[in-house]
């Protein structure tokens, strides 16, 4: 009997061992008038099966049929004598035949969801139908990536079917494409970790119709982000002030930083001194193998003339140069420019 009371589905195990059907025939009825029930049409199962014990919780009729197994019906159009198969248990795999084989018996009143579905000769099976169904779109991401998961709510899930995320860690987050949905419907999850995030995470989806709620686990592996900078001169070195976080390494981009001037490539930490006045291992100081060095080989305190004599007898020097000025080891008309922007000048 419906849950309004008027509705009745009937069946008849003789129907079909008799072979007055050519599959399971469940027949409706209204009782509205007790006096007079009104028959209204019948549900014809697909298989051949022999029908036996029935029960309705909801919108749900869980029928034993013999050798077909469990099946369970939505009977939500019962009014307009409509019926619709949207799950099964077949646990008899030798045949769907019209024989008593299989079951006859199956109990769906336990809270937990569980089913017993008892069989003549194979035992006792125990299911737990679920009309929800979730797949994960992308569960292994970095954290700064979303998760996404697909629920698909099945046929014969009474709704509005209001769903849920529980069991998040602190800082997670989550949205649904869509809440309140009819079935069947597909919803997408949509999660966001928390910063810093870095593991395996659990949750649960809650899913609760008219007359039931249904629940999935998934789970979520994230990797924390890394900091990376930007390396304008591609040096190895990237500026402080430019960042961006990602699981992998970003073009343009380095995992070192403190470059204090990414224009150039001969300024960053711990580079050796190009003796041009600039702070190239970016330490805070001009060191002195940084210092323009003071061409004052005859040490009177400034560059003259006779310095520049000095110079220009070197000229074309290759090795162990004193008047070199440029680092190069040799005695060139880069150094002659260097004195020459130097000249006149005292030296400390």
């Amino acid at each position: 009997l419906a849950p309004d009371g008027r509705y009745l589905l009937l069946g008849d195990e003789l129907d079909e061992y008799n072979d007055l059907v050519a599959t399971t025939r469940t027949l409706i009825w209204d009782c509205l008038d007790l006096d007079a029930p009104v028959y209204m049409g019948d549900f014809m199962s697909a298989l051949p099966a022999i029908d036996h014990n029935q029960y309705i919780i909801g919108n749900l009729s869980y029928q034993s049929n013999y050798t077909a197994g469990l099946r369970i019906l939505d009977i939500t159009g019962i009014s307009d004598a409509s019926l619709t198969e949207v799950g099964y248990f077949d646990h008899y795999l030798a045949n769907d035949n019209a024989v008593f084989a299989g079951t006859w018996m199956s109990y769906p009143f336990f809270g937990s969801g569980v089913i017993p579905v008892g069989d003549i000769t194979l035992g006792l099976f125990l299911v737990k139908p679920n009309f929800t169904h979730l797949t994960a779109t992308d569960n292994d991401i970095c954290s700064t990536e979303n998760a996404v998961f697909n629920l698909g709510i099945s046929e014969g899930f009474a709704g509005p079917v209001s769903i849920e995320l529980t069991g998040l860690p602190a800082g997670f987050s989550y949205s649904l494409s869509s809440n309140e949905v009819t079935a069947p419907a597909n919803v997408t999850i949509t999660i966001t970790p928390a910063s810093g995030a870095d593991g395996l995470y659990g949750f649960q989806v809650n899913a609760t119709g008219q007359f039931n709620t249904y629940s999935r686990i998934g789970e979520v592996t994230v990797q924390a982000a890394s900091s990376w900078y930007a390396d304008s001169d591609f040096d190895g070195y990237g500026a402080p002030a430019i960042i961006t976080m990602s699981c992998v390494q970003p073009s343009g981009y380095v995992a070192l930083s403190g470059d204090c001037d990414d224009a150039d490539t001969s300024v960053f930490p711990g580079a050796p001194g190009t003796q041009d006045g600039i702070d190239n291992n970016c330490n805070g100081v001009i060191d002195p193998n940084e210092q323009v060095p003071c061409p004052d080989y005859d040490d009177n305190g400034i560059v003259s003339t006779s310095d520049l004599l000095v110079l220009i007898s070197q000229m074309g020097c290759t090795s162990s140069c004193t008047a070199d000025l440029t680092g190069d080891d040799m005695v060139t008309l880069s150094d002659l420019l260097v004195f020459l922007a130097q000249f006149g000048q005292t030296c400390p």
